[in-house]
């Protein structure tokens, strides 16, 4: 997700909605893809225990490359897993977004567990640090759900959806500012193999939409592939009226 240096405005202010004239929704989309690289560490579990389907190994990196409609490169996430514990149920990932001229533009730490079987992450690892630092001098009020996905994932299977809430005020100021992202329609798609530049993958295909709400509303619609001790190899995002918008790619892991 592109994150321009820190002003004295509200960070998702900025983000998401630039001055209404200009209306630049591609932040919007590309804070989604920030979303989806989250996930390229954060896939299903195997069938009978709780590995996650990335190589449960410190020193793992994961490379992705962001296209826009036009396929023009828009942006690289990286991902590396920081540590494994508690038997490989619980790994812990750092992650770093760089704008198209590989400029670091967004960090985030976060960890991810397997709970009763499932595979969980806290939305907030969606939220990079980066954005929550502009909110350093403001009260912040953060309410989040937690995503699951089944053990046995299969084609037609409804999957739960959840909400982040961030709400913040300014000491003095009588001004809330709201942002609220809702993932919904969560459900597998199908069971298919997809190909990128690194090979062919044999993949679960998730889709669901994704609605971002501050001042005004913007909602998506996002395809993703995952394949077992990979992660993410291929994410798109199109608008409403099902124009690609733009799409991530599995470039390198190591």
């Amino acid at each position: 997700m592109e994150i321009h240096p820190q002003q004295r405005i509200h960070s998702f202010c900025y983000l998401y909605i630039k001055p209404l004239k200009e209306y630049d929704m591609k932040k919007v989309y590309r804070s989604i893809v920030f979303a989806a690289a989250v996930f390229s560490f954060c896939s299903f579990l195997p069938s009978d225990d709780c590995g996650m389907y990335i190589a449960p190994r410190a020193g793992m990196e994961t490379e992705y490359k962001t296209y826009d409609e036009k396929d023009k490169l828009t942006g690289t996430n990286k991902s590396k897993v920081l540590a494994v514990r508690d038997g490989g149920k619980e790994v812990e990932v750092s992650a770093e977004s760089f704008d198209k001229k590989d400029k670091s533009v967004a960090t985030s730490t976060y960890v991810v567990k397997c709970e009763n079987g499932n595979f969980v992450i806290d939305m907030r690892a969606m939220v990079p640090q980066e954005s929550m630092a502009g909110f350093k001098d403001m009260k912040v009020t953060v309410e989040a759900d937690k995503l699951d996905i089944p053990s046995n994932p299969e084609p037609g299977q409804s999957l739960k959806n959840g909400t982040i809430k961030i709400s913040s005020v300014s000491e003095g100021s009588p001004i809330n500012m709201n942002l609220t992202m809702t993932v919904s329609n969560r459900k597998v798609e199908a069971v298919e193999d997809v190909t990128v530049p690194l090979g062919v993958f044999p993949c679960v295909k998730i889709t669901y939409d994704a609605e971002v709400k501050m001042l005004f509303t913007v909602k998506t619609k996002v395809v993703e592939w995952y394949s077992k001790n990979v992660g993410l190899i291929k994410s798109q995002t199109f608008n409403t009226k099902d124009k690609l918008v733009g799409y991530t790619i599995l470039n390198s892991r190591k």
